[in-house]
């Protein structure tokens, strides 16, 4: 490989980790994201548990609780109810997920 390739392969993967990393930091919402809806599913994990919120439009959105995230304000939600989820968000296609740091009923 001559000396003027490396330099170019160089460039292009620079340029690709800075398109990463934009990628990255435009598709997450840090700590302004909330959806209101019902509780559909709860998923037990080791610290907390996964829940699916769904709104009133029947846009599903995956909710992580855990005590680590949540501290003292953790609470424990039943399928059915109606709760409002504040967190960061991650955006990856059509699907949300957010980290919950809040739940209000």
């Amino acid at each position: 490989m001559k000396s003027g390739d490396k330099n170019e392969m160089k460039h292009f993967w620079r340029s690709l980790r800075f398109v990463f990393l934009a990628l990255i930091f435009c598709s997450c919402h840090n700590g302004n994201y909330s959806i209101k809806g019902w509780v559909k599913s709860i998923e037990w994990g080791k610290d907390g548990y996964n829940a699916v919120i769904e709104n009133k439009e029947g846009r599903q959105i995956n909710a992580s609780i855990s005590r680590i995230n949540m501290g003292m304000r953790y609470k424990k939600i039943e399928v059915g109810e109606l709760v409002t989820v504040y967190g960061d968000s991650m955006h990856f296609g059509n699907e949300i997920s957010i980290t919950a740091t809040k739940i209000k009923y």
